[in-house]
């Protein structure tokens, strides 16, 4: 797309008429190469012909060069793969479109550790915990931030009950949202909750919808999916939600985030873990 606009920036009124010319073209400038004839038929035929000439050139190089290289948030598909499979874990297999996820969460002394792993669009942004001297704090979300769909890791604390139980994950949930305070929701309403078994660990899908209460005095309809397990003598939640009239396009996409979840915590040397392993800067 950004060749074409530049085609179009130094032939302003080309005129994308792509009918095959010969093989042996050459790459032809159309403002040194203009006809000279005062015949307006003949010029506007050669000027054409020096259009469809450049445009069948300039297409026809070499684009390879301005395609990135396949890669992801935390590195290659490959490298996080091999990480997992160095801790005896299934590897990860993202949907066309989508990324890899595979991070540690609470390395610092404040918190429990946990290695998760999750899918999530590609287009989404990243945003990590930071880790100092004090301890931990934030945690791992991705989003399209401008379109209000998002995905969070959430640890509801001490909570050691059965997640396939609704009350259970209603719990975990409320508490995930009103991180910032229980005044910035309203009408909370678990939808359905489905058990899974996901290499021998439970992890319960809960759907879910609430109003969230802006600081400007909006109440704003959201929909969510989410997937919680017990993890570290914890329950790991990752929850997902977007606009309810964005929710007929993204639910799909949605369900692949949470489907995608998994987090580990027995037989993981966290003590040999780093952020720089997984491509923090």
């Amino acid at each position: 797309m950004l060749l074409l606009n530049l085609l179009i920036l130094i032939v302003p009124s080309l005129t994308f008429n792509l009918a095959p010319i010969s093989q042996k073209t050459r790459l032809i400038s159309p403002l040194s190469s203009l006809p000279s004839s005062t015949s307006s038929s003949s010029q506007s035929s050669s000027t054409s012909s020096l259009r469809r000439a450049f445009l069948k050139s300039a297409l026809s190089l070499p684009l390879l060069p301005l395609l990135p290289s396949p890669s992801y948030a935390f590195g290659k598909l490959s490298t996080l793969n091999s990480k997992l499979s160095s801790y005896g874990l299934p590897p990860l297999s993202p949907p066309k479109g989508f990324s890899p996820l595979l991070q540690p969460y609470g390395l610092g002394s404040n918190r429990t550790p946990v290695l998760i792993a999750f899918n999530h669009p590609g287009d989404w942004v990243v945003t990590l915990p930071s880790n100092d001297v004090n301890g931990e704090d934030g945690t791992v979300q991705a989003g399209n931030y401008a379109k209000g769909d998002t995905a969070t890791f959430y640890v509801a604390e001490g909570e050691k009950g059965d997640v396939g139980d609704k009350d259970v994950a209603e719990r975990c949930l409320r508490k995930a949202i009103s991180q910032k305070g229980d005044n910035v929701y309203q009408n909370f309403k678990v939808l359905g909750v489905k058990e899974e078994d996901r290499e021998g660990k439970k992890y319960s899908v809960v759907d879910f919808k609430y109003e969230l209460l802006t600081g400007a005095g909006f109440e704003v309809d959201r929909r969510g999916v989410a997937a919680i397990t017990n993890v570290g003598g914890n329950a790991g939640v990752l929850w997902t939600a977007t606009l309810t009239p964005r929710y007929k396009k993204m639910g799909e996409d949605m369900k692949n985030i949470v489907e995608s979840f998994r987090a580990y915590s027995e037989g993981i040397q966290f003590e040999r873990i780093t952020y720089d392993e997984y491509g923090r800067v």
